[in-house]
């Protein structure tokens, strides 16, 4: 599917709809509310853009140097931090899909579930979008028209991600049969990165959703341990030391040295690494963390290390991606951005896990009706905006408007999480049946 060298479709015109928080530990729940809910702001952020006629020109005309101060701090929140939002929503996807996929006969369970979450929400808010449109004259109707609003989005683009959501679900056997082939699932990246290179169309299917969707996924066969709680594979059991299974060959033949009595030893010479992420489970701190993963506190180290590492990486692939650019290389910036968006959105997450978060508020909890709500609410402030005088034209021939727009801009988030919060108690309270619909049952 093409997309765009100053914002890809992937990244700019949509929000994360997660699907239902899995059971598990409430420390990493907790931080699945917080993460998706300040993705879900920054996403308002990106389609809040009042000072240009959509975030791709915004983006352009910051390039060229084009902007003044408003414009360039607009051109920040929407272009810069708020490209991660949707990749860190399909990595999150991705992550919770395979979290607790432990066979290939889980599948058409997941998939029965993701009907419910994510394919009736999908065709009911499209059929509310569609009626809309009849209603104000706006769409006719017939069969093919029914069709396109229906099952393509046509009148309810954001919900394009939801599309690629079901879509990726959809892959979930062959994804599962790449991640459990040992010399395939490290060179899928770079094939999925090859065919971005190359502008390789898959029918329907954003490439680098699928980058995104299965860099989730690979945490959650080969790192959950490390994405989870910032530990590495190493745990201590029996008599020694041990990788954590599954985790290489090099780990057989570690646990292999590792069995003979100087493991022993080696036990008591290495009681201190429970305060750095390694733990025995027998030992007192281990009972005390009961979770299926390595105890410890390494996450106070781990954490802090890999958001740094993937904020470096993300700042360093933003300013590539620009000389890429002024270099005529439009295909090699085009994977600068995609590497650049998972690192943002990794360095998000594991920033999350670097301190003790305080509970997720309620209004913190419908990111899903949110996402499908913001955009209307986003477009009529518009639309006011500008029968007031404040249109993105009428801005640029007066300097304090631009400032003044800046104010609107960054309301608009608070304003559309009060606005779902009250919506979602009313509907809670008033239509639980229709609410359950609507928010795919969450």
């Amino acid at each position: 599917m093409s997309r765009s060298l100053w914002m890809g479709r992937g990244a700019g015109e949509g929000s994360g709809a997660l699907p239902r928080p899995l059971s598990g530990s409430p420390a990493f729940s907790n931080r699945v509310s917080i993460y998706s809910f300040l993705l879900s702001v920054l996403v308002i952020l990106v389609h809040a853009v009042n000072l240009s006629e959509n975030g791709a020109v915004l983006s352009e005309s910051a390039f060229w140097g084009r902007l003044t101060i408003p414009g360039y701090i607009e051109d920040f929140f929407t272009n810069t931090l708020g490209q991660v939002a949707v990749p860190g929503f399909f990595l999150l996807s991705g992550y919770l899909f395979f979290r607790t996929l432990h066979g290939p006969d889980g599948i058409p369970g997941k998939l029965s579930r993701r009907l419910k979450s994510l394919l009736v929400p999908y065709l009911l808010w499209n059929s509310l979008h569609y009626l809309a449109r009849l209603l104000t004259g706006n769409a006719s109707l017939s069969l093919t028209e029914c069709i396109e609003a229906v099952f393509l989005y046509r009148y309810n683009s954001v919900f394009w991600y939801l599309f690629q959501l079901l879509l990726l679900s959809g892959l979930a056997p062959l994804l599962y049969v790449i991640l459990h082939t040992p010399w395939l699932r490290g060179l899928f990246p770079a094939i999925t990165l090859a065919a971005i290179y190359n502008s390789f169309d898959i029918p329907y299917l954003n490439e680098d959703a699928l980058f995104y969707y299965y860099l989730g996924a690979f945490f959650a066969c080969r790192g959950r341990a490390f994405f989870e709680q910032g530990r590495f594979g190493f745990c201590m059991k029996g008599s020694g030391l041990q990788i954590q299974p599954g985790s290489s060959h090099l780990s057989e033949w570690v646990n292999a040295a590792l069995s003979s009595d100087k493991a022993k030893r080696l036990r008591d010479k290495t009681a201190h690494l429970s305060e750095w992420g390694f733990a025995a489970p027998d030992s007192d701190k281990a009972k005390r963390d009961k979770t299926d993963l390595p105890c410890g506190h390494g996450q106070w180290i781990i954490n802090p290390v890999a958001a740094a590492l993937f904020l470096f990486l993300f700042i360093a692939a933003e300013f590539m991606k620009r000389r890429a650019l002024l270099g005529g290389m439009p295909s090699f910036a085009t994977i600068l951005v995609v590497i650049s968006r998972s690192a943002g959105a990794l360095s998000c997450w594991f920033l999350l896990g670097c301190f003790p978060l305080p509970e997720a508020r309620p209004y913190m909890k419908v990111n899903f009706f949110l996402y499908a709500l913001h955009y209307p609410l986003v477009r009529a402030a518009a639309k006011l905006l500008a029968f007031a005088g404040f249109a993105p034209q009428d801005a640029a021939a007066c300097p304090w408007k631009e400032w003044f727009l800046l104010l609107p801009y960054f309301l608009l988030p608070p304003l559309c999480v009060l606005a779902a919060s009250k919506g979602a108690s009313l509907l809670k309270r008033h239509c639980a049946i229709l609410w359950r619909l609507l928010n795919g049952g969450r």
